[in-house]
This record gives C-alpha cells, sequence and structure tokens, in this order.
C-alpha cells in the first residue's frame, strides 16, 4: 500500500515537474516574441526593415506558441507592410522589386480581406494603394496572380485594363471605408482624385470586411511616400 501511495507521488511530482518546465518554456517563448515585435516596431520608424526581421528563436514549436498567443494576425499584418516598404523604396524597374512587389500585393490584398481587424484590415489596404501608385511608371513590371473576388474592376482585355493609379484610388477608397479613422488613407484618397479622372467608370472602392486592431499606418506625405 505505502509502496503505490509513494509511486503516486512520485507521478504527481513528474507531472508537476513537467508542467512548470513547459510554463517555463512558453514564458521565455513569449518574451522572444515580444521582444521581436517590439524590437521590429522600433526599427521600422526609423528605417525599412525586412519581414524576417518579425521572428523569434524559441523553444517550443514556432505554430504552437503563436497560437497560444494569438500573433498571427499581426505578424502577418508587420510582414506584408515591411513588404511593400521594402519594394516601394526600390528603383520601379528593378526586376528584384517587380519579384518582390508581387509577394507584397497578395499579402497586402488577402489582408484587406480576410484580416478581422478594420483598423488594420485598412491599414493594409492604404498601404497596397501606396504600392500601386510606386508602380505607375512601371505598370506592367508586375501583376499579381492574386484575384480578388471583390473587386469592382475584372477586366477581359487589356484596352479596359485599369491603371496603377486607378487601383490605388480603389484602395485607398477601400481604406477609408473600412476604418472612416484613417486619417492617412483618406488624405491619399483625396490626393489620388485630384489625378484620375472623377468620371472613370473603372474605378469604385470595392468591399471590405475586416474588424480588430493593429499597428502601423502611411506616413505623412504624397502617395508613394508615406513613411
Amino acid at each position: 500500500m505505502r509502496t503505490e501511495i509513494g509511486v503516486r507521488r512520485i507521478a504527481v511530482v513528474a507531472i508537476l515537474i513537467g508542467v512548470s518546465v513547459l510554463l517555463a518554456q512558453l514564458a521565455h517563448d513569449a518574451w522572444q516574441w515580444g521582444t521581436a515585435m517590439r524590437s521590429g516596431d522600433t526599427r521600422s520608424e526609423a528605417q525599412a526593415v525586412s519581414p524576417a526581421t518579425y521572428s523569434a528563436s524559441t523553444i517550443l514549436p514556432g505554430g504552437f506558441v503563436r497560437n497560444v498567443l494569438g500573433i498571427d494576425d499581426d505578424l502577418a499584418y508587420r510582414r506584408a507592410v515591411a513588404s511593400a516598404i521594402g519594394v516601394i523604396l526600390q528603383a520601379p524597374t528593378a526586376t528584384s522589386a517587380g519579384k518582390q512587389a508581387i509577394v507584397a500585393e497578395t499579402l497586402l490584398a488577402r489582408l484587406t480581406q480576410n484580416d478581422q481587424n478594420k483598423v488594420r484590415a485598412s491599414r493594409a489596404a492604404d498601404y497596397l494603394g501606396l504600392l500601386f501608385y510606386a508602380e505607375r511608371n512601371n505598370p506592367d513590371q508586375v501583376i499579381s496572380p492574386y484575384v480578388n473576388p471583390n473587386d469592382a474592376v475584372a477586366p477581359q482585355d487589356p484596352s479596359q485594363t485599369t491603371t496603377p493609379e486607378e487601383k490605388a484610388l480603389t484602395e485607398f477608397g477601400l481604406a477609408v471605408r473600412l476604418d472612416p479613422s484613417n486619417a492617412d488613407a483618406k488624405r491619399h484618397l483625396e490626393e489620388m482624385l485630384h489625378q484620375v479622372h472623377p468620371q472613370s467608370k473603372r474605378v469604385s472602392a470595392r468591399n471590405g470586411n475586416g474588424q480588430a486592431v493593429g499597428k502601423g499606418g502611411a506616413g505623412s506625405r504624397a502617395p508613394g511616400y508615406g513613411y
């Protein structure tokens, strides 16, 4: 009888030790992710950063830790914005910029439609508009494989293809609809309205569907340079 009690006590102690170790590892990984995101945000305010900046070295499986912390959406937003800024700051005719723009455009477009955070989705749409505007000097350089089912325009022939300015106008309009308090998007929309013919039938703000909060936003200069 005493032997059974002793075995049970040992088992309970072993379980408690295991749980303690797991919690300690989780706390370590949470601290690592928090540090990585704060550091990345601070660096991004002074200069363009790589999407890889928002990475952390963890003890436990990365996916498990991110799910526990609920940061996947925040990371997706930050990485997409970092990619977009990197493209905008490069020469618009650079081949490497073209390839990166496909990735950045696709990531941002998905965020505008799938992110349940309206504030974050709005900022993603604003950055997407800036990305389109940056491509205006070489509109044929980048063709994203991502087709948004909610886009108002789905051209069937080259004569109906929207210009980078029109695409930018559409995204700025969407950004304002998603978050009417987005001052940067409002300013960019107003500026683009002066550049795109107001009677164009090919331009209209597409619908969005997001909800909840993120970080960042365009800066205070003309479209294409909002950093």
